[in-house]
């Protein structure tokens, strides 16, 4: 059974403890702003300064929200940017695991439009359709996008910073809609269906 935010979970704890933080190798930094949060980097120095995650828990250790930023030049690298594609693929399995309609992203964000070789058993995925609007996103074509799953919110955006910016997926508890999100859609920020 998974949790809120898939095989991460629950809390802080359980977050921790599973494969992704083990393959990724992310360790805790010291980079926080506030103390329900905390930033994790990979221990490898090659990657360290091109990928953090970040969570942000209440006061019992209970997840509210996961961002993970990938610099926006290790996405478009033709040589490491297999690696950028692994860690974001990897982070919506993860937090979207059990969410159906997020397999098709995970999917294209992996397999589209990849430069150079590939080590799959089998034939890759073909792609006829044109690329989704989190496809998009992760390219760096458009902004923004905000996928909403049955557990969780998942939005996708570009942000530019000074040192070339960067993508972001953020995953966050999924609220009812109340009076602010049916106000925000009255104002044309309503949020896509994932795809």
């Amino acid at each position: 059974m998974v949790g809120t935010f898939g095989i991460f979970g629950e809390t802080t704890q359980s977050l921790v403890r599973n494969d992704f933080f083990r393959w990724f190798q992310l360790e805790p930094t010291n980079e926080a702003k506030t103390a329900s949060e905390t930033v994790y980097r990979p221990s490898g120095e090659a990657f360290r300064a091109l990928v953090s995650l970040t969570s942000w828990a209440a006061p019992d250790g209970a997840l509210q929200a996961l961002t993970l930023s990938v610099a926006r030049f290790f996405i478009d690298d033709p040589r490491e940017g297999q690696f950028a594609r692994d860690i974001v693929k990897s982070f919506l399995e993860c937090a979207g695991a059990g969410e159906r309609g997020l397999a098709p992203l995970v999917e294209e964000i992996f397999f589209r439009d990849r430069p150079g070789p590939m080590l799959i058993a089998g034939p890759a995925p073909t792609f006829t359709a044109p690329p989704s609007r989190g496809f998009q996103v992760f390219q760096g074509d458009v902004p923004i996008t905000v996928l909403e799953l049955e557990r969780i919110d998942i939005r996708l955006a570009n942000q530019t910073v000074a040192d070339g910016g960067c993508f972001i997926a953020q995953a966050w508890r999924r609220r009812p809609a109340g009076w602010l999100a049916q106000l925000g859609q009255a104002l044309g920020f309503g949020r896509r269906r994932a795809g």
